[in-house]
């Protein structure tokens, strides 16, 4: 009877562990997928600040035309 008992307990143990097995493989791939979604969103970030410097740097010339044809109109 003994012998049963630990058998089964043996394959319950063994079904534990397949069960953990497959669970952490599966929080492995959800987090490749995380990861993967935020490298994506981090490139999308960093090509909206370039985007943004770019204007930035285009509107502070445009200031810099509009202060010279003010002076200009000044004289």
């Amino acid at each position: 009877m003994a012998e049963v008992k630990v058998e089964v307990a043996s394959i319950d143990w063994q079904k534990r562990c397949l069960s953990l097995e497959t669970q952490l493989f599966r929080f492995r791939l959800q987090a490749s997928k995380i990861r993967e979604l935020l490298a994506d969103k981090m490139q999308e970030l960093e090509q909206r600040l370039l985007e943004a410097e770019q204007r930035a740097e285009n509107a502070e010339t445009q200031v810099g035309v509009m202060e010279e044809k003010i002076k200009l109109s000044n004289l």
